[in-house]
């Protein structure tokens, strides 16, 4: 009796632990076959985000080397392209299926920068991650908004008075050190855009756009400048530049506020 009082306790316990594991393992969370982690949103819905999406959204990011980049879209011919541009040099390609959400854009053969995006609760696009491989340099910051928010950087046509963007050079310069340097551009006549320092200014020069207005470079390659709402978390409009131009402090990355 004592025997199958034992056996039946052992028994019993063994039901438990049964029980208990298999308790454990359906609370287990698993992605399903989209990469969505459906039991833990964190504000977030499982709609995958298409390249479609992408189409209102730019990507502004530096890395630990002293460059910048901007990733943007457009639809070309009913599909959707993306392109890279940095200082005199721009890179595309075609995106088609998001797999897991992510795109492997390779800028140089073997260098991939990979992006990976989510949805908001709101149905917003949003940059999880963005990473760099194939390169020592490292992405140290990179942030997503809306084309629609980029700030107006040019004086449009028929617009009344100037926009400015300011920064200061960290080197000496006309025997002065951290030197204020102002940007204008204008739209309605050129688009032209000039440098201005307290001893010195160039003459009006050309400029094109890229993206849909978000960024700008100079007819002659020498100067590539993005604008960003809140970069970096300061609250303000601005534009981050890089030079070849001596008197612009060539070959160093500058953020430049709205005057």
């Amino acid at each position: 009796m004592k025997q199958l009082k034992l056996a039946l306790l052992a028994f019993a316990f063994m039901g438990a632990m049964i029980s208990g594991c298999s308790s454990c393992e359906k609370s287990k969370v698993e992605p399903d076959n989209n990469g969505n982690n459906n039991g833990n949103n964190n504000g977030n819905v499982s709609a995958d985000v298409t390249a479609t999406d992408l189409l209102n959204y730019y990507v502004l990011l530096e890395t630990s080397n002293n460059n910048f980049r901007v990733l943007y879209f457009t639809s070309e011919g009913g599909k959707v392209r993306a392109y890279m541009d940095g200082l005199g040099i721009r890179r595309s390609m075609e995106v088609g299926i998001l797999t897991g959400e992510k795109l492997d854009f390779e800028f140089n053969t073997g260098i991939f920068y990979r992006f990976t995006f989510d949805k908001s609760s709101d149905n917003n696009v949003v940059l999880k991650s963005c990473s760099l491989s194939g390169n020592p340099a490292t992405v140290t910051n990179a942030q997503l908004d809306k084309v629609a928010n980029a700030p107006v950087f040019y004086k449009e046509p028929g617009g009344i008075g100037d926009i400015m963007y300011d920064y200061t050079k960290t080197e000496t310069y006309c025997a002065s050190v951290d030197y204020p340097v102002s940007l204008w551009f204008d739209y309605g006549s050129g688009p032209l855009w000039q440098w201005n320092l307290n001893c010195d200014r160039s003459d009006f020069m050309g400029y094109y756009f890229i993206g849909n207005k978000i960024g700008w470079k100079s007819n002659d390659e020498s100067t590539f400048g993005v604008v960003m709402n809140n970069w970096k978390g300061t609250g303000k409009k601005t534009m981050v530049l890089i030079s070849t131009i001596e008197a612009l402090q060539d070959g160093v990355i500058h953020n430049a506020f709205e005057f």
